[in-house]
């Protein structure tokens, strides 16, 4: 039998319920709120009657300018040994408005050795965080100064902070194996600015609202390529083995948007109307490159036709790199992505990351050269960026794959909105890092989409130019989007813009479709529907819905829209039976059709899934009728239908039904080779045989497996050698239930594999063998540098090896799991090595409960006790229960 993967949950709960418990703090602790004193005479008191001054209303507004950046010159160098930054700063800046006699700028964490102004020795005071320069004379705005600091910057000494749900720390700069001693990891140098985090390394105004050229000049070792912001004007060789690079940025950009990035990396090269396009990758990838960084060139045409308006920057780079800690950065013309990018082609066949390829490069045209103001509007940079996936889906394969492409970011926002629901523009943050949730991403998007929905494409893009053309290279707030759009239409979109980017939740729409008859005896069909909010205290929404009117036996649909402004409104069909809301899913609405299923709608809803040119219409119908048709016929004739769908998703979404329906039948001790007619069967043979689609086929294969796997042996045997990972994986987990022994050779062949797929293969029947050879595997495996999920992926199916083993192989397992429990490899390892020690436990138990004599179970039991107890800080089992 297959081990399937499941996250563990007793200790990972036990670890986060100690963890919390450290902090000493009690359920009603107010030490992280602040008070202030207000004019009011307004009491506050909590649950217990306390008496609390009236709190001050939380604001973000954005930062002051007292000063504007005009230009950044950096000199840096690096101390490897130490992790250190040698810095040299030069800052050219005038007064914004109002005369001044200091400069307040952020540098987090340095030795500030020297600074000068206009050539002057300066007084400062520095506080870790920020350093006051006094001036010897008030400056006014007609005046320029250049500021010159001499600094170490230490971003290693630092204590790491998680900066936000997508960037995992704030310390700007990383050096990544910097002094070579792990032969398995690449030495690189990089940064990640966003939101404020530049300052670690540079001084600066670390705010979104400024902006400013810049000069890099960056000495490393020879053998490293550097790259930075803008172009690379020139390179000299120094004569101590080093190489001084100079990268200028010629174009203003916010701070938080310069980068560097230094490492032994091939170059690939390309082009776009004579703009430099080159790809940073790890040497073993060079040949993959374009790949990897997949479309970049047909990106830029796309992206600057369709909103009239050209790459706005010098040269277009982008550069994979190990440790990343978010998923990529938009940094001007020099984009950074997570070393998980990298892919062999083979990976590729199965999927890419060419979403975030077009996030990071739509960036370039809103974030970077029209950049929020202020981080409660950072949705206008990255509900923008999130469309820009939506844009470039449709452009290249069409409107069925990017209305998927939208229906799976709702679904991430409703996700989050069980827990969260926020304004999208919210001036009461507390961090810059809250703001970075599905809400600016996920959410912003489909309100960008309506909007587009809402005015036209001819409309949305002209006044997306004209938000570009007059706000180039400067900040902005959401307003200013707005009037773009007024003035192109000559609309009021205040309204609107309440409604979706000042209100927090959504709509709950409910739909009923009746059928009556008036005096005369005529039929009436009425649509009615009923409008809730998700949020407390919302207003009505109005709501424009979409909706297709069509017949059962004709594929031809018209389109109508209706106006909801009520709670409760409707329309005659005019005798209409069959309707589709929304048949696209473009409203960012929770529906619920609350009339009744019967025999009756069958019908309508095959015909859907038949006819509706729509694949998101498609799947809507078979979701439908998934779950509510049952006689075997109905279910056959539908996955008959299904199967057949032009779309892949939706073939795939029926795969993956059949497969449940498979394990529903299992657990009710059904034949699953009942299950599947004749001619269903047939389909899937022929999906798992030639569809054009890896995916789909490797389900399918599944589907066969499951219904009889001997009966499809040969089908497996030629998927051994298929060109996807996918498909290969799951022909070798399904012949190893059919015939270890050949399952034994491939997993032998893919045991290096960093691939998740292939590894989830190849631990699975290497645990399935019982072998205990397999220990040395494992563990070499966890020991090399392969990434915490990998790593992950390593332990649980050792710990699923273990558990079928003799008394020495547990106990050398165990002793393996203590140790990276015990050293300082992580909280996340430390919990997957807390997960294998129990699921050995549980393995070990449940031989017990078939009847096999395990005299040394004790021994296990105590084993484990103990090892978990020294952790946890506990002397006994007693101790560890009371904190239980």
């Amino acid at each position: 039998m297959r081990f399937n993967l499941v996250h563990v949950v007793s200790f990972s709960i036990l670890l986060a319920f100690l963890s919390s418990c450290k902090t000493g703090k009690d359920v009603y602790s107010w030490e992280y709120d602040v008070l202030y004193p207000a004019e009011s005479d307004d009491l506050y008191y909590d649950d217990e009657e306390d008496y609390m001054a009236p709190v001050k209303e939380i604001f973000q507004s954005s930062a002051t300018r007292h000063w504007d950046l005009l230009h950044t010159r950096l000199d840096i160098g690096f101390d490897m040994e130490m992790e250190y930054v040698l810095g040299k700063a030069e800052i050219t800046l005038t007064p914004y408005f109002y005369s001044q006699n200091q400069v307040v700028l952020d540098a987090k964490g340095m030795d500030l050795h020297d600074i000068m102004v206009n050539d002057k020795e300066a007084f400062f005071n520095y506080d870790g965080q920020q350093v006051t320069i006094l001036l010897e004379d008030e400056v006014s705005r007609e005046e320029n100064i250049t500021v010159v600091i001499e600094y170490t910057a230490k971003p290693s000494e630092l204590e790491m902070s998680t900066a936000s749900d997508a960037i995992e720390d704030d310390r700007g700069l990383y050096f990544i194996n910097a002094r070579g001693e792990d032969p398995n990891k690449p030495t690189q140098i990089w940064t990640q600015g966003e939101p404020e985090s530049n300052s670690v390394w540079f001084p600066t105004i670390d705010k979104p609202n400024e902006r400013c050229t810049q000069e890099v000049f960056v000495t490393v070792d020879n053998r490293f390529v550097t790259l930075s912001n803008g172009l690379l004007i020139n390179s000299k060789e120094n004569s101590d083995g080093t190489r001084t690079d100079y990268w200028k940025q010629d174009l203003p950009h916010a701070p938080y948007l310069f980068m560097l990035s230094i490492g032994d990396y091939a170059v690939v090269k390309d082009t776009w109307r004579d703009i430099d396009v080159h790809y940073f990758v790890e040497q073993e990838y060079e040949d993959n490159a374009r790949g990897i960084f997949k479309n970049t060139p047909e990106m830029l045409s796309f992206f600057s036709d369709v909103l009239r308006y050209d790459f706005p920057w010098d040269k277009y780079h982008q550069v994979a790199v190990r440790d990343f800690v978010s998923g990529a950065m938009e940094n001007t013309s020099a984009v950074i992505f997570g070393d998980f990018v990298q892919q062999t082609a083979r990976e590729q066949l199965d999927g890419d990351f060419e979403d975030i390829v077009s996030h990071e490069l739509f960036h370039h045209w809103f974030g970077d050269l029209v950049t929020c103001e202020s981080w409660a509007n950072i949705p206008l940079n990255e509900s923008f960026a999130t469309y820009g996936e939506v844009m470039w889906r449709e452009h290249k394969y069409g409107a069925d794959d990017s209305d998927f492409k939208r229906l799976d970011d709702r679904l991430s926002y409703f996700n989050e909105a069980q827990s969260k629901q926020v304004d999208l523009i919210r001036y009461d943050h507390d961090l810059p890092g809250d703001m970075f949730d599905r809400h600016s991403y996920e959410k912003g998007g489909a309100i960008l989409h309506m909007l587009r929905a809402e005015v036209g494409d001819e409309a949305f893009y002209t006044a997306l130019n004209k938000y570009l053309v007059d706000n180039a290279y400067s900040d902005v707030e959401i307003h200013e989007l707005r009037m773009a759009f007024e003035d192109v239409t000559g609309r009021d979109f205040m309204p609107f813009f309440n409604q979706w980017f000042f209100a927090s939740g959504h709509p709950i729409v409910e739909y009923s479709i009746s059928h009556t008859y008036d005096e005369f005896g005529e039929p009436i069909t009425d649509l009615t529907f009923t409008q809730s909010a998700s949020a407390e205290d919302s207003l009505l929404y109005a709501l424009s819905i979409p909706y297709a009117i069509y017949s059962e036996s004709s594929d031809e649909y018209e389109m109508r829209t209706f106006y909801l402004e009520d709670y409760m409104d409707w329309v005659n069909l005019n005798g209409h039976n069959n309707v589709l809301i929304d048949p696209r899913g473009e409203l960012l609405i929770e529906w619920d059709q609350y009339t009744g299923f019967d025999a009756g709608h069958v019908p309508m809803y095959m015909s859907q899934m038949k006819n509706a040119p729509w694949a998101y219409a498609r799947f809507k119908a078979f979701d439908k009728l998934y779950y509510n048709i049952y006689d075997d016929d109905s279910l056959n004739m539908f996955y008959a239908v299904g199967l057949k769908d032009a779309f892949h998703k939706n073939r795939l979404n029926v795969l993956e039904s059949m497969n449940e329906s498979v394990g529903y039948a299992f657990e009710f001790v059904v034949d699953p080779s009942n299950l599947f007619s004749s001619e269903v069967l047939a389909l899937v043979q022929d999906l798992a045989r030639s569809d054009s689609n890896y995916a789909v086929q490797a389900e399918a294969l599944k589907v066969l497996l499951a219904v009889d796997a001997n009966a499809h042996r040969d089908f497996f045997t030629k998927a051994l050698s298929s060109p996807s990972i996918a498909v290969t994986a799951e022909a070798m987990m399904a012949m190893a239930d059919i015939d270890l022994d050949k399952a034994l050779p491939y997993a032998e062949k893919e045991q290096n594999t960093t691939n998740f797929t292939m590894l989830d293969a190849v631990g699975t029947i290497y645990a399935q063998s019982g072998d205990a050879k397999y220990q040395d595997y494992f563990e070499n495996y966890v020991n090399g540098e392969n990434g915490e999920y990998q790593t992950y992926y390593a332990m649980y199916y050792y710990s699923k090896l273990l558990a079928g083993l003799d008394r020495e192989a547990v106990m050398r397992g165990l002793d393996f799991f203590e140790y990276y429990l015990n050293n300082e490899n992580g909280e996340y390892v430390s919990n997957v090595a807390l997960s294998g020690m129990e699921r050995v436990a549980a393995g070990l138990n449940e031989r017990l409960a078939e009847g096999e004599l395990i005299e040394w179970m004790p021994e296990v039991d105590a084993r484990i006790e103990a090892i978990s107890n020294a952790y946890f800080g506990f002397e006994d089992v007693e101790e560890l229960e009371e904190a239980e």
